[in-house]
């Protein structure tokens, strides 16, 4: 796969949390605890193979820290 593709998967993993993100605290009025509520509940999927996810969260009302890193 080529640089260009990884990268472009890349803006569109950091789109698709950051989206998704902030859907649960509109929703939900708090952000979400960990990935796995994203992936279960909000059905973000990618592949694990090419990206891995670090998400810490912080509270309720703080935005989590969110990295991708391109395996």
């Amino acid at each position: 796969m080529n640089v260009s593709t990884r990268k472009d998967q890349y803006n569109s993993l950091e789109k698709a949390i950051n989206t998704t993100i902030l859907e649960c605290y509109i929703q939900e009025g708090h952000y979400p605890e960990n990935l796995k509520e994203i992936e279960n509940e909000y059905h973000l999927t990618y592949d694990h193979s090419l990206f891995k996810v670090t998400y810490k969260f912080i509270n309720e009302d703080d935005y989590p820290d969110v990295h991708i890193t391109i395996l």
